[in-house]
């Protein structure tokens, strides 16, 4: 079929897109996309920390064996002339001295300061303020003497350190960063350069303070190095997210700094040129070749864009895809919407269905189809030809339709067949149009006294790609009872709707676990005060073929919907129960947690079903946490309350889930003797008011005083987090924390590494 589009009208909205998307770039309104992408990209080719930058830190052992943070200066003088009689090429202290203490303390850390051999600064702490200038607080002058300062400043955006500046403006003058003097950069210029976070930050040497102040082997490693020292103690306040890698401490991002300088100060390119070069592929979508292939064109462009993208960000060189690959995006999808709405216009019997089919599947990438709904017309198994009782039927027809259909979208064809294309939608909204389409032909039609039913074929297209053809087949068969033919759906009305869909979900749950496609995730759950993962939480994913990753949330709203929830947790407990004792024979601290809905209390064997499954797998019960959710609605259920008890009983630990969702909360826990309570993220949100942080406040004190472990739950902010730390939270979990991880990759990666873990 020929293309006869009007190039004009594509060409104007084409540079319409053009202009919206350049504003877009140049307010960076992608910029928190675009930074995740470039953390992505870092990570193709990761580089090790030349080991030119050693990091004398002050961490949990040395405090441990010195006393509490802040030493004596006393100490910190002697520490610094140790690491001075290592000879290094320079020491930078990350250390403020902003006060002064008893004279023979500071005196001892000044005339320290004045004897050192190795080029020695202090940094000045600095931070935002109203101004377009960072305040700045300079080490007291008695303390430190005449040793020169440099900044310490890191500034946040979207809540992580990306960018480091080279010079600082202050109230006494420009300063230039810790970084910049470390790499001698000189340079006047008042600006930032971005971090390479392709050089793994866990390379950067770190000694501990310990062993340089008994001068024990660790200490040699100073020699002819930079050496920054710092707190690297999490508990110790200076503690900065670091984009794709975690939380650090301060002193981490100062070393990275100067590794990134030392391999020259990076050259961004923005997202001009990239940007430019999908003008150049769009121009091409406007002429004949390419409206053809503009499917092939786009895809190819943006293909491109994400190579020639990912490429430059492997060899340090910041740019942004985004701006770009958004505009391919729209030019794509608008010159695919006018192919298919030409091909409706001119489509027929014999080309019509097929070719239309796959421009709205294929072309433009959505999950629609053509539906023919073809209407059998037959009084006890009689036909009826006359042409006007037909035409009554066939409008009786689509005036039903166009209840559910757009008038303007629905065409009929000589064969008796209707034909109208399903706008892209999700599965289960598929399910709901279709059983609305079936319920308008419950009904009969009434033509001339004869009363007619109606049979629907929902027919899918041969050339429609096979994800979309399975998606919509499960969705016929969700909302229908349905068999196959050919490549033809047979819909009748099916009496127990309820019944069906519980029945697939068994069957399909249960083929799902059979075939691993049902996997329980474990949720990292970490110790604010040691930094340490001494627990996680379990839950259920699912790799569905169609519809792709479905959450333990959505796995549950299915089960409760289909009355499977007993089915759901025998499964999850027993594997959790699993976990629990591998996890806790390699540590015997650690617990796994496990939510669970407390109507499941009240099923007749659950408890017993527990624990037999706890003996069977020989796992302690205190290995793992039930964590209860809904529970407010069963405040008053003496049933529930002595199932809670039964389960304290047996040595499994009880938490409360949600908490903070109910202004019962707080009288729950002088009530009842929780273990746990999970504060859900709405309540832990104490940036929202000063009264909710007083709240969050109160409830620590109260699960203090009742020995109750309190965990903040679905953590997503660091400023959040760090504030829990200080008022006295135990732990969190959430995207912040860790993202979910198979029980080999979680051993992997939080437990069998615990004991050498170094901040």
């Amino acid at each position: 079929m020929a293309l006869t589009l009007n190039k004009r009208k594509i060409a104007g909205v084409i540079s319409l897109i053009a202009a919206i998307t350049a504003i877009i770039g140049g307010i960076e309104l992608l910029q928190p996309i675009s930074l995740s992408i470039e953390i992505l990209q870092k990570k193709i080719k990761l580089k090790e920390a030349s080991g030119q930058v050693v990091i004398v830190g002050i961490d949990s052992p040395s405090i441990k064996e010195v006393g509490r943070w802040p030493w004596p200066r006393s100490k910190q003088a002697e520490l610094l002339q140790r690491i001075d009689q290592q000879k290094p090429q320079a020491i930078y202290v990350d250390i403020g001295y902003q006060g002064k203490t008893e004279p023979r303390e500071d005196d001892a850390l000044r005339r320290t300061l004045a004897g050192m051999q190795s080029k020695t600064k202090i940094i000045a702490l600095a931070s935002d303020n109203d101004t377009t200038t960072p305040e700045t607080v300079y080490s007291h002058q008695q303390v430190v003497g005449k040793a020169p300062a440099v900044s310490a400043y890191l500034p946040y955006l979207f809540s992580y350190i990306w960018e480091i500046p080279l010079n600082i403006e202050t109230s006494r003058g420009r300063i230039q960063s810790l970084s910049a003097s470390a790499a001698n950069i000189k340079t006047d210029q008042v600006t930032t350069y971005k971090l390479d976070y392709s050089i793994n930050p866990k390379t950067i040497p770190i000694v501990n303070a310990v062993d340089v102040l008994k001068q024990t082997a660790g200490a040699k490693k100073l020699a002819g190095k930079t050496v920054i020292v710092g707190v690297t103690d999490l508990s110790q306040n200076d503690v900065h997210s670091m984009p794709g890698w975690g939380e650090y401490p301060g002193v981490v991002f100062h070393a990275l700094g100067t590794e990134t300088l030392k391999r020259n100060i990076p050259i961004s390119i923005g997202w001009g040129p990239l940007f430019i070069f999908s003008l150049l592929v769009g121009m091409t979508l406007l002429t004949t070749t390419g409206l053809r292939q503009s499917k092939f064109i786009t895809i190819g462009g943006i293909a491109i864009l994400l190579v020639a993208s990912s490429w430059l960000t492997v060899i340090h060189i910041p740019n942004d895809p985004l701006p770009g690959i958004t505009f391919l995006i729209a030019s794509g999808i608008y010159v695919g919407l006018k192919k298919a709405a030409l091909l409706r216009v001119q489509r027929t019997i014999e080309t019509g269905f097929n070719n239309s089919a796959s421009y709205t599947a294929n072309e433009i990438l959505s999950t629609g189809i053509l539906i023919a709904a073809k209407f059998t017309i037959a009084e006890n198994k009689a036909r009826f030809e006359e042409p006007i009782t037909h035409t009554k039927i066939i409008r009786e027809v689509g005036h039903r339709l166009t209840s559910l259909v757009d008038e303007k979208q629905l065409t009929h064809n000589e064969t008796g067949q209707f034909l109208w294309e399903i706008p892209s939608m999700k599965t289960e909204e598929f399910v709901n149009y279709v059983t609305a389409l079936r319920n308008l032909f419950i009904k009969s039609i009434d033509v001339d006294n004869h009363k007619l039913e109606v049979d629907i074929y929902f027919g899918i297209d041969r050339d429609v790609m096979e994800s979309v053809k399975q998606r919509s087949a499960n969705a016929i068969a969700a909302s229908t009872k349905a068999h196959k033919t050919g490549s033809t759906y047979i819909v009748s009305n099916p009496r127990d709707y309820l019944a069906e869909i519980r029945e697939q979900f068994e069957q399909e749950f249960s083929r799902a676990i059979k075939n691993g496609q049902v996997l329980v995730m474990l949720n990292a759950t970490k110790n604010l005060q040691t930094g340490q993962m001494n627990s996680a939480e379990a839950n259920a994913h699912w790799n569905h073929p169609i519809q792709g990753n479905i959450t333990a949330s959505q796995i549950q709203i299915m089960a409760q919907n289909t009355n499977n929830v007993p089915m759901l947790y025998d499964y999850l407990t027993i594997e959790a129960i699993q976990h629990a004792a591998k996890l806790s024979s390699i540590n015997s601290s650690f617990t796994i947690s496990l939510k669970i809905p407390t109507m499941l209390l009240l099923e007749k064997e659950f408890i017993t079903k527990l624990i037999d499954m706890l003996k069977a797998e020989s796992c302690e019960p205190s290995a793992l946490t039930i964590e209860i959710i809904d529970f407010r609605e069963y405040l008053k259920n003496e049933s529930v309350i002595n199932k809670i008890k039964t389960l304290k009983n047996t040595g499994v630990k009880i938490g409360l889930g949600d908490f903070g969702t109910s202004s019962d909360d707080i009288h729950i826990l002088q009530n009842i003797r929780f273990d746990e309570i999970f504060f859900s993220r709405e309540f832990t949100n104490i940036n929202r008011s000063i009264g909710q942080k007083i709240l969050v406040d109160a409830a620590l004190r109260i699960a203090k005083l009742y020995s109750i472990i309190t965990t903040a739950d679905d953590l997503e902010d660091s400023d959040i987090l760090t504030e829990l730390r200080h008022m006295g939270c135990n732990q969190a979990r959430g995207k912040i924390i860790d993202i979910p991880l198979k029980i080999d990759d979680f051993i992997k990666s939080n437990i069998t590494i615990i004991a050498d873990k170094t901040y």
